[in-house]
């Protein structure tokens, strides 16, 4: 190959693939989007309005002074009385998927005990491993024992709208 037969590729295609003007990666164009929603609901709604929403996770993000009156009352509730109310309202209102054994003892106000065996006849036809750790609460007043399922420390396939 002579030396008018050789192409510089250096200027042609190298800078042709390296342009500003790619287009951006899938799903770039989604999260700006998303953003400006929940900036147009934020400021529509208020701060306040969107915690009330009952999306999951956003217990965590909760600082109303209602709500944690209600908690107080239902964690004094439970464990004075073991009421099973307060125990569902519990269960519903402050535990989530992720939350450590630590962390579900303080929503609920009391120390969970480790199910040890018995904790696998709930394992059956569920989504848990053999390596998931039991813990139980409870009874509640009427009778109730609730078992929730840990794996490395963290609440694994809990539905709070499965308690009843």
């Amino acid at each position: 190959m002579n030396s008018s037969q050789h192409r510089n590729f250096s200027t042609s295609s190298v800078r042709a693939t390296h342009s500003k003007h790619t287009p951006p990666k899938p799903g770039m164009l989604i999260i700006p989007g998303a953003w400006v929603i929940v900036l147009i609901i934020t400021c529509t709604l208020g701060c306040e309005s969107i915690t009330k929403l009952n999306i999951p996770g956003m217990q965590y993000y909760r600082h109303d002074a209602e709500f944690e009156a209600k908690k107080a009352k239902h964690q004094a509730n439970w464990r004075e009385h073991q009421s099973a109310e307060s125990l569902t309202w519990l269960l519903r209102n402050t535990i989530d998927n992720g939350m450590s054994v630590n962390e579900v003892n303080q929503a609920i106000s009391t120390e969970a005990e480790p199910a040890g065996d018995r904790a696998e006849q709930y394992k059956t036809g569920a989504n848990y491993l053999v390596t998931d750790d039991g813990y139980r609460w409870g009874p509640d007043s009427n009778g109730r024992v609730i078992v929730l399922f840990f794996r490395n420390n963290q609440l694994v396939n809990f539905d709070p709208h499965e308690i009843q």
